[in-house]
């Protein structure tokens, strides 16, 4: 009887252990097999941010945390950053920090993965050191300047005789498409198309009719800077009779050019440009030495840098005309500097211009003397903007010219006031 009741306790023992056995494997496998049910559906109540970070960040720190915190209805039962699970104590919420190091060359990518019984979240966060790169530009661009301009000497007569005044209207469109295929490259097209009306009758024939085309082709990052190269041509034309067309054609140019950029970080940048322009004369000529057809070589240099808040441009530009009569043949150089500021929805500027040019050689049915040609011309500008949206601008601009020369008819002075409305497509 004793062994019987012996025997028995000793295969019930056994049979607790078995029971205990299996319930401790189910315990330990159960949420494994939670986790495994519910990696299989997204949970649409995991909710993970941060509070130090968005999901695109440009940030000038080197290494630093990301402040992480997560939130869900359901227990969180796991959490993995780049797929290391965090050690941490997890109810309904959560809150930690990630640890970060940033290289230039490349942005971190740190994502980051949520288990709940319900199901799945999923979270990434992408760190770039550095400043925030400006939006794209549109491949497709439209811009529209409306003015209206008075001038007190529109023949740009001498101070000795009677001077004019007029008004005009002036409309340039600027179209212009722009093709991206790395980013690296860019193809340009842009157009600009200007016609000018006097409202008096009289000035008609002074009315100028300009129409450019150019392609360029653009490289940034080239061990010489950011490099465009370009080809154009204008068609210059005079008489607005019609605004699609100017009636008397002047002259008819084509041109290439080459322009390098450097930028710095701090802001800077200092360009130089090289052109060859081809100018062919198209009014009719009365004797061969009124032929002016030419070929002119141009090096422009520009260095714009901010101040104070003061944003300055210093441009300069060297060039040399070889005419097909030596009578036209010369050499100019041209000085530009631009002062601007602004001060919310209003821009302040202020430019001065000049430029002198100097003829080759005698042209005595010009002087009338054996005085070789002189000009020089200063103009001095200032411009009040506002901007009413980013692409709606309203600006008044007054100008004044002085130029002077050997050649007594040449000196003049021209004052203008120019109201310019600008709309940008």
């Amino acid at each position: 009887m004793n062994e019987k009741k012996s025997r028995y306790l000793t295969e019930g023992t056994r049979g607790l252990v078995t029971i205990f056995q299996l319930t401790l494997i189910i315990s330990l496998f159960l949420p494994f097999s939670f986790q495994a049910i519910a990696a299989t559906k997204t949970d649409a109540n995991i909710l993970i941010y941060s509070t130090s970070h968005t999901d695109i960040t440009y940030t000038k720190e080197k290494t630093g945390y990301i402040q992480v915190g997560i939130t869900s209805f359901a227990p969180i039962l796991r959490v993995t950053v780049d797929g290391l699970r965090r050690r941490l104590v997890f109810n309904s919420q959560a809150e930690f920090e990630i640890p970060y190091t940033l290289d230039k060359s490349r942005p971190l990518v740190i994502k980051l993965l949520v288990i709940t019984q319900q199901g799945i979240g999923e979270k990434t966060f992408i760190l770039h050191l550095g400043e925030k790169p400006p939006p794209p530009k549109p491949p497709l661009q439209f811009i529209a300047l409306f003015s209206l301009v008075n001038t007190d000497n529109v023949n740009n007569e001498s101070p000795e005789k009677q001077k004019d005044t007029a008004t005009k209207t002036v409309l340039t469109f600027v179209p212009q498409y722009r093709l991206t295929w790395s980013v690296k490259n860019e193809w340009l097209l842009k157009g600009v198309i200007l016609r000018e009306k006097y409202t008096e009758q009289a000035f008609q024939g002074k009315e100028t009719s300009f129409t450019q085309l150019v392609t360029e082709y653009q490289r940034t990052g080239t061990a010489w800077g950011d490099i465009a190269v370009g080809l154009g041509e204008n068609d210059i034309r005079m008489n607005n009779k019609s605004l699609l067309r100017g009636e008397n054609e002047t002259s008819l140019e084509t041109f290439y050019y080459l322009r390098a950029l450097w930028k710095w970080k701090k802001g800077p940048r200092f360009t130089v440009t090289l052109e060859n322009k081809k100018k062919d004369f198209k009014l009719a000529i009365r004797t061969l030495e009124d032929n002016q057809d030419s070929v002119a070589q141009t090096v422009k240099s520009q260095l714009s840098f901010k101040v104070y808040g003061i944003k300055t441009k210093l441009l300069g530009q060297y060039t040399r005309n070889e005419a097909s009569i030596s009578f036209h043949d010369s050499t100019s150089f041209r000085g530009n500097m631009t002062l601007s500021k602004a001060m919310g929805k209003w821009t302040s500027a202020w430019t001065y211009d000049y430029k002198k040019t100097d003829k080759d050689i005698v042209d005595t049915r010009v002087t009338g003397t054996g005085v070789q040609e002189k000009r020089e011309s200063a103009t001095n500008s200032i411009k009040l903007g506002y901007k009413f949206t980013p692409k709606t601008s309203l600006a008044l601009l007054l100008k004044n010219k002085n130029q002077r020369s050997n050649v007594k008819d040449a000196n003049y002075k021209n004052n203008s006031a120019s109201l310019v409305l600008t709309l940008i497509f």
